[in-house]
C-alpha cells in the first residue's frame, strides 16, 4: 500500500516541525514493513487505521486543534 502526501500529512509534518518527505518514509516504513519495528496490527490496513488515528489524535490534542475545536463549540452552542 502506498501511502502519499495529503492535508492530514501536511498538517502533521507541520506539527512536528518535520520534513513531509520524512514523515511519508515514517508512515509507509510503518504500514509496509512491520519487521523494522515491534508493531501489533497483522495486516496493513490495520496498520494504516492505527497510524491514522494516531496523527489525527496529535492534530487534535495540539494546541491549534484545541482551539479549533473549542471556537467549534462556541459556534454550535
Amino acid at each position: 500500500m502506498r501511502i502519499t502526501k495529503g492535508p492530514m500529512l501536511e498538517q502533521f509534518a507541520a506539527l512536528i516541525d518535520e520534513d513531509i518527505n520524512v514523515v511519508l518514509e515514517w508512515v509507509n516504513n510503518y504500514v509496509n514493513k512491520p519487521g523494522l519495528i515491534d508493531i501489533q496490527e497483522p495486516t496493513e490496513k490495520e496498520r494504516l487505521d492505527s497510524i491514522k488515528c494516531y496523527i489525527l489524535f496529535r492534530l487534535h490534542d495540539s494546541v491549534t486543534g484545541r482551539i479549533k475545536a473549542s471556537l467549534a463549540e462556541k459556534k454550535a452552542a
